[in-house]
């Protein structure tokens, strides 16, 4: 079966403290796990921007399809999103920054 495979990497600050930039959010993310999950809803950015915060979620909803998984792992928080599971968080090891995984079928 053929698979497309992207991953991207960056070492920046992470999602947390990006989110803890905008002031509405700083006491909603406590933990990286928290704030990752929290990334990819609709509208939640580190900017105070309401036009910002629709690409992670887009990218999200659309890898709920079958044969589709997205991982992000940003400090010591870890997400995985699929069709089988719906979207699972952790803490893991830290990664000093942030990586995206998706896989989807061909």
């Amino acid at each position: 079966r053929r698979r497309f495979v992207c991953g991207v990497a960056d070492g920046g600050i992470g999602i947390r403290r990006s989110l803890e930039k905008n002031p509405d959010l700083r006491k909603r993310v406590p933990y990286d796990w928290v704030a990752v999950e929290l990334a990819t809803r609709e509208r939640v950015s580190g900017t105070q921007d309401s036009t910002r915060g629709i690409g992670l979620y887009g990218v999200a909803e659309d890898m709920r399809k079958g044969g589709r998984r997205l991982i992000i792992h940003s400090g010591i928080g870890w997400l995985q999103i699929s069709e089988q599971i719906e979207s699972q968080t952790r803490g893991t090891k830290p990664f000093p920054g942030t990586l995206a995984y998706a896989s989807i079928s061909a």
